[in-house]
């Protein structure tokens, strides 16, 4: 009993590496597929992993004679842990069966370092399929072009959703199914996404599929919509030009130019257009003031790492503020940090990092700030919230991290370096280098002593004047570096008459978009300075609340919207204009940001 409990033991543990892939010390490598049992009209993925240190080796398939093999594409990803490098590639494969039975897909062999590593042979059986009556799939009517001999092609848009608020992901699918083979690769034509944050969604798909007793390849592509605006909206049609095979026709045989006379068909290219897609925008709730709003949609969270919270006073502190989750990551903003009277604050920057291999754009985004506590002792620090809409629930909600306590030390280090005493040196009686001093003084000039000169008076309070300029200098600058609302507030103006500078040169250019662009840019940033809010994801809405807020009138905000909207317009549905109308909406943002000025004043 005891060896045949021995060998069942072994075969368990042999089986178990088998399905978990082969190890080793440098590798990880496994081959598996999404389903082991199919009919006749369905499909396979194969996924191969391979994962190590560096320099990654290509596996080599086996011969696989019942299945029609195509490539799906591949992934690489990276990660640096420890000081350590290691990559992983992912390999996927399409398979279609040929007939029906019981098949193995062949051990997958990778060579690495002088070994050799194979993954454990795959079973798959095929089944009969049921009667071919599936249809073409609802969602949106697929536009197409019937071509001799019964081959057809197709081109299919539809979104996930027609109706979402201002920063929520809508998902945007585009299939081009063929049934003929191609002469030449597809061109794809987008159409311009005017009101909105694209984003593309990896990897894209190839695979086929039966619809009505005709298998079909169907190529895929999806993409992810951000409305930067609420409104009704549209996506204009994409356009494919493909070239394939004509049909064949009878040869004039007193004709040396006709199709076929040296045996080949020429080329028929199609044209194909897909749907007009429309949507509707909403608006986010209104709800009073968010303090810790700054922009985000979707489902997060967020978390605080510190590198230390022991430290002596005048020594920086770096603080990492995690947010992370599902929606656009790139367009959030950084969360609201309360008054802390002792520390000084300091902004670091930021960094992102983007997963889109998914149907949902997700990922984390981390803000690096620095505190230096100014004196000795014990503070709390308070816990940090963020506020986001969460279009599943379609509230605003608020995450936070954990109050802690920082200890601050006495600094055993000077803030100022102690000047050592200077010494005295005295005259000796035997130095003889030494004027004469005259003992008859003539009488005083008639203008009175030096000191009861105006000029002199005034001249002795140029030092005074010079240490008050770098006192007031030296705060000033303390406050732009510490206080980013206040830096960003000061330097909105000039900042944007440089933008305006860069519009002017673009006056006479041939790119209208260009000119526009920069315009926006001026605009954009200049809003988001004075309100300190991210220019790259900055709506309307957040603009108007704080406009509102601010005291300004209902023309100014109106007058904001539609120069905005006419940005937008002149950038991505651009008409026929001169300079002198360029030179005339330059003028009228220089002159709105003008009026602006005067009423965001402080």
């Amino acid at each position: 009993m005891g060896k045949g409990f021995n060998f069942s033991l072994v075969c368990l543990l042999t089986a178990f590496v088998c399905a978990s892939g082969v190890l080793a010390q440098d590798l990880s490598f496994r081959a598996y597929v999404d389903k082991t049992e199919v009919t006749i009209e369905d499909q396979i993925t194969l996924t191969i992993e391979v994962s190590g240190k560096r320099n990654l080796p290509d596996p080599e398939l086996p011969l696989i004679e019942d299945f029609e093999v195509y490539s799906s594409g591949r992934s690489t990803s990276f990660s640096f842990v420890n000081g350590k490098v290691s990559s992983s590639v992912i390999y996927n494969y399409t398979m279609v069966p040929k007939k029906e039975g019981q098949f193995y897909i062949g051990a997958v062999t990778l060579k690495y370092q002088g070994q050799t590593y194979q993954t454990q042979p795959i079973k798959i059986v095929v089944k009969a399929g049921r009667a071919l009556t599936r249809k073409i799939p609802s969602g949106g009517e697929i536009k197409g072009e019937a071509l001799a001999g019964g081959g057809e092609l197709f081109l299919q848009s539809k979104l996930d959703k027609k109706e979402a608020f201002v920063g929520e992901q809508i998902t945007l699918n585009l299939k081009f199914y063929t049934s003929v083979r191609l002469l030449d690769q597809p061109q794809l034509t987008s159409p311009s996404y005017t009101g909105f944050w694209v984003e593309e969604l990896s990897p894209r798909k190839q695979y086929y599929q039966v619809i009505e007793g005709k298998r079909y390849l169907v190529h895929e592509i999806k993409k992810a919509l951000f409305a930067t605006a609420s409104g009704e909206f549209t996506v204009e049609p994409f356009e494919l030009k493909v070239a394939v095979e004509g049909r064949r026709r009878r040869r004039d045989p007193f004709s040396i130019f006709d199709d076929d006379f040296f045996g080949f068909a020429r080329g028929r290219e199609i044209r194909l257009k897909s749907d007009l897609l429309l949507m509707k925008i909403l608006a986010l709730p209104e709800i009073g003031e968010l303090p810790n709003f700054a922009g985000a949609v979707g489902s997060f969270k967020i978390s605080l790492s510190a590198d230390t919270t022991t430290v002596e006073a005048n020594q920086p502190i770096t603080m990492r503020i995690k947010v992370s989750g599902v929606g656009n990551i790139k367009t959030i903003g950084p969360p609201g940090f309360p008054e802390l009277p002792d520390f000084r604050h300091y902004s670091s920057g930021s960094s992102e990092n983007v997963n889109n291999r998914s149907d949902r754009i997700s990922g984390s985004k981390i803000f690096e700030e620095v505190f230096i506590p100014k004196s000795p002792g014990k503070f709390s620090f308070p816990a940090i919230k963020y506020t986001f809409f969460n279009p599943e629930t379609r509230a605003y909600e608020t995450v936070a991290t954990r109050p802690f306590v920082i200890t601050s030390l006495p600094s055993t280090q000077p803030l100022v370096a102690e000047v050592p005493g200077v010494s005295y040196s005295e005259i000796g009686a035997g130095i003889k280098d030494l004027l004469y001093l005259k003992t008859k003084l003539s009488p005083p000039s008639q203008r009175g002593a030096l000191y009861r000169q105006v000029w002199f008076l005034l001249l002795q309070l140029l030092p005074l004047g010079f240490l008050a300029f770098c006192w007031i200098y030296s705060n000033r600058k303390e406050r732009l570096n510490a206080d980013i609302v206040y830096a960003r507030e000061r330097r909105a103006k000039r900042v944007s008459a440089k933008r305006f500078k860069a519009a002017r040169r673009l006056l006479s250019a041939e790119k209208p978009s260009d000119f526009y662009a920069e315009v926006t840019n001026a605009l954009n940033g200049y809003l988001g300075d004075k309100f300190n809010l991210p220019a790259a994801g900055l709506t309307f809405q957040m603009v108007e609340q704080r406009m509102r807020s601010s005291g300004a009138s209902s023309e100014m905000i109106q007058e904001v919207k539609s120069l905005l909207q006419d940005c937008d317009f002149a950038r991505f549905a651009p008409t026929s204009d001169d300079p002198s109308q360029r030179q005339e909406f330059l003028r009228r943002a220089q002159k709105l940001i003008d009026n602006l000025e005067g009423v965001l004043k402080g």
